[in-house]
Formats: structure tokens, C-alpha cells, sequence
């Protein structure tokens, strides 16, 4: 999907963003688990939104040892307004050079509405510390009894 396109989508759903994505975007706090954040780690927030991961990374370390990045104004406006004590970036996650290398990068529900998300795996790769980490959660079919609601889904992401 193309970065305008990405931007007009997410100008309509900062609106509501927040109301609704807890009741179909899980599992947030588990893969924060798996970045293993050290107190001093400097992490970047990967197409962060309007920052729903932050106040997981707050538990962790620092709002100065975070960094959230988006395309979409509306979404990083809330962000903003939210934390003000952390830095938010206005920018393409394929192509945007970080001034320094990070430790951990956290991607949640954003790399597969990317359009070339192999230019920003590779992205993600020069922008970690050796030995960083970079951890995804993304979409994925439904189990159990939710999964019946899985093909409304869909045809929500694909409008």
C-alpha cells in the first residue's frame, strides 16, 4: 500500500483507533515480553500509531529511551498528545535514517499494511545495535471461538 494511501486510511481511523483496535489486535503485551528491555535499551516503536504500545515499553524503561515512528500525522497527533514525554517521528519506516542504532525495534500490526516491507526489514536491520532485537506481531488467522468472526475481519481490512 502506498504511503498517501496509508495516510488518508489512518486520517479517517485515528478517530477511532483507540476505541477499537483492543478488541481485535492481542497479544501487545507478550511480545513486548519478548524484546527483553533492559532499563537503558533504546527501542524504537515501528509505525507506532497512536501509541498503544507505549505505555507497555513505559513498564520497561524511559520515555527519553523511546522512539515512535509513523507516516500518518493524525495517528502520531495522538501519539503526541498521549506522551508527551516521548519522541515521535513523522516518517517512512522503508526508508527513514535514524541518526543513532538502537537496541530493540517492536513492529505490532503494521508491517503487513506496509508496502515494501522488505526494504524496511532491511531498514530495521541497519538501524539495530549487533546483537539488537527486532520483533514482529502482526496478523494471523484466528483459533477458537473467535475465529468465526475472522472473515468479518478480513473484509474490514480490506476496505
Amino acid at each position: 500500500m502506498n504511503l498517501e494511501k496509508i495516510n488518508k486510511i489512518y486520517n479517517t481511523h485515528s478517530k477511532f483507533y483507540d476505541l477499537t483496535r483492543p478488541f481485535f489486535l492481542f497479544n501487545r503485551k507478550k511480545t513486548i515480553e519478548l524484546l527483553n528491555i533492559q532499563k537503558q535499551d533504546k527501542i524504537i516503536d515501528l509505525a507506532c500509531g497512536t501509541g498503544l504500545n507505549i505505555p507497555l515499553l513505559l513498564k520497561k524503561t524511559s520515555s527519553e529511551n523511546i522512539l515512535g515512528i509513523d507516516y500518518s500525522e493524525a495517528m502520531l497527533k495522538k501519539a503526541m498528545k498521549k506522551y508527551p514525554g516521548v519522541k515521535f517521528i513523522k516518517g517512512d519506516v522503508a526508508t527513514y535514517k535514524f541518526s543513532k542504532k538502537v537496541d530493540k525495534i517492536i513492529s505490532t500490526y503494521s508491517l503487513s499494511m506496509i508496502g515494501n516491507f522488505k526494504k524496511t526489514i532491511l531498514n530495521v536491520k541497519n538501524s539495530l545495535k549487533k546483537n539488537g532485537t527486532f520483533v514482529i506481531l502482526d496478523f494471523y488467522k484466528w483459533n477458537g471461538i473467535i475465529k468465526i468472526f475472522y472473515p468479518i475481519f478480513k473484509l474490514w481490512l480490506k476496505k
